[in-house]
């Protein structure tokens, strides 16, 4: 048979805090090799100090700390069957009485000789063996993880959708150009522009179909093995878009797949982190998850710009492939302390509190229910009503800027629609920067509050985009910016909070597989647009139907 002493972070410490809750002091003793429902506490006289991981001499045996890298000490005490003393450092130098240490007996040791009482590990352990995860990591430390983790996304996940600024760099070096009949051609050959729409489409689809392949996968194998996968798959696109050249080696299309799928899986496997501010931050590290994901097309801008200055596309993206893989050394949990792992389970009281707590209100756990049971209530429906609703404007947005700046407003010149497009995309990534106030939003006003105002931001930009006065117009392109980040990051608070850590990959999955039938919409839609253009004048009439469908969402 054997023991632990459980988790003793500091041993000094540790010895304090058992002072004040215990009297006498003790140290929890947990038996592995028993059932899980049984323990021992082996109290003493006193303690000058708890010098266990060094100086506890053992009759048999020896100690280990196999976890050092970490700030827990687990220190594993072998017993000799049931009979193996131990004796402590005390004031008194004195050794615990010599007897049979039953599992599931507590000996209450104290100077008129020690009792025996039976002891239920379940509510020992819970009273005073320090929790596994990131509970216990210090909170400077605890968000250094979080700045790690947003430069992480930023770096590396939806790099695909800032397509558009890295074509400006292919079409610099003349990447297929070699396909237009007129050689000197400036960007304007159908063939280019089919090839690089084709190369973005790929792209595209895998990283949206990645968050319901990775959810499956994440619920199966956990973070770690999603985010090494999702790294993995970064480099080896990313060396090959490297590598590519449109004359020998025209691998542009798979790199760009490799990427935009491992992009997401490095993207979703951020999400435990989460779990770990479920009490304090949880609606701020949300809204940080994906307002950073959505700014990660800065990472393209930037790659353009060097570009532009004389760097290489080839050295650009070994460049990110190097990123990527240290990212990977990062994934250890030397770095991470626990804080990729789920949290361990609360008890009974605060699972009490997550249902009435004021994030999700009551009666909204569902995280009891299997993944099938999750499925078929109503909180899982309301949430894939909520996606369909507002990821069709958001792609259909990012899909006619262009052509709503020529049209709406009774119509701006080319020269001024290319003005306010490249305007409109630095502009919604002011969203980045003010995110923690709806992440604060959310952790004290619930994810009820959350929803409403990204509501109200998409129906104001919605109806602003047709200003003619640009001052409007440019809080129209800051409000999208904050609804797109925004409408994220309380959906995805909203699954996790609701449905679970367990389920949360699986059902955010099945949720997001709405954003797949929005994006299937986006061609009829606009062309639509197109075929009554010269009967509506502008895109007043799809814009107002988003309108109305927005304003039944408040329901």
């Amino acid at each position: 048979a054997g023991g632990r002493v459980a988790h003793i972070p500091d041993r000094q410490s540790y010895a304090m805090s058992l002072q004040a809750q215990l009297r006498p002091p003790a140290v929890v003793v947990h038996h592995p090799g028993h059932a899980s429902d049984e323990a021992s506490v082996v109290s003493v006289p006193s303690l000058r100090q708890v010098s266990l991981v060094k100086q506890l001499p053992l009759r048999v045996g020896a100690l280990a700390v196999p976890d050092s890298c970490t700030p827990f000490h687990h220190v594993v005490m072998p017993l000799h069957h049931a009979s193996t003393w131990a004796k402590l450092s005390m004031d008194t130098e004195a050794a615990l009485p010599q007897a049979p240490l039953t599992p599931g007996a507590t000996p209450h040791s104290s100077f008129e000789g020690p009792t025996w009482a039976s002891a239920s590990s379940e509510s020992l352990l819970k009273e005073h063996a320090l929790p596994r995860g990131g509970q216990h990591v210090s909170p400077t430390y605890r968000w250094l993880l979080v700045a790690l983790m947003s430069l992480e996304i930023l770096a590396a996940t939806g790099i695909v959708f800032g397509w558009s600024a890295l074509a400006l760099a292919l079409r610099r070096d003349r990447v297929y150009f070699d396909l237009c009949e007129d050689q000197s051609a400036e960007g304007d050959c159908d063939k280019v522009e089919f090839q690089y729409s084709m190369i973005y489409s790929a792209g595209a689809i895998a990283a949206v179909s990645g968050f319901t392949i990775w959810g499956f996968v994440l619920d199966w194998r956990g973070s770690v093995f999603v985010r090494l996968c999702g790294l993995v798959l970064l480099v080896a696109g990313s060396l090959l878009f490297a590598f590519s050249d449109d004359r020998s080696f025209d691998a542009y299309l798979p790199a760009m797949v490799l990427m935009g799928s491992g992009g997401t899986g490095f993207f979703m496997s951020h999400f435990v982190i989460a779990q770990h501010f479920r009490y304090d931050h949880f609606g701020l590290v949300h809204a940080l998850l994906n307002s950073f994901f959505d700014a990660s097309t800065i990472t393209f801008t930037i790659f353009e710009m060097l570009h532009r200055a004389g760097v290489s596309i080839r050295a650009l993206f070994i460049g990110i492939a190097t990123l990527c893989a240290m990212f990977a050394v990062l994934s250890s949990r030397c770095t991470w302390r626990g804080m990729l792992q789920p949290p361990p389970k609360v008890d009974e009281q605060r699972e009490e509190d997550k249902r009435e707590d004021k994030l999700l209100g009551p009666g909204m756990d569902a995280s009891r229910c299997s993944a099938r049971k999750q499925i078929l209530i109503p909180h899982f429906w309301l949430a894939n009503f909520w996606m369909l609703i507002q990821a069709f404007p958001i792609m259909f947005m990012f899909a006619t800027i262009r052509m709503q700046m020529v049209h709406n407003a009774g119509g701006k010149s080319q020269s001024e629609a290319d003005d306010l497009v490249r305007l409109f995309n630095w502009l919604i990534l002011i969203s980045a920067i003010i995110t923690p106030l709806f992440g604060r939003l959310m952790d004290r006003c619930g994810i009820a509050a959350g929803f409403a105002l990204v509501n109200c931001l998409g129906m104001f930009c919605f109806g602003a985009i047709h200003a003619s006065d640009y001052t409007l117009l440019y809080l129209a392109f800051v409000a999208f910016g904050c609804f797109r980040a925004w409408h994220y990051g309380s959906c995805t608070a909203y699954t996790q909070g609701v449905f679970g850590g367990a389920s949360f990959g699986r059902i955010y999955g099945l949720i997001q597989l709405w954003g797949i039938v929005a994006s299937a919409l986006q061609a009829p839609i606009i062309m639509l647009c197109l075929e009554q253009m010269s009967a509506w004048g502008d895109f007043l009439p799809i814009n107002m139907s988003i309108e109305v469908a927005s304003a039944l969402a408040f329901a």
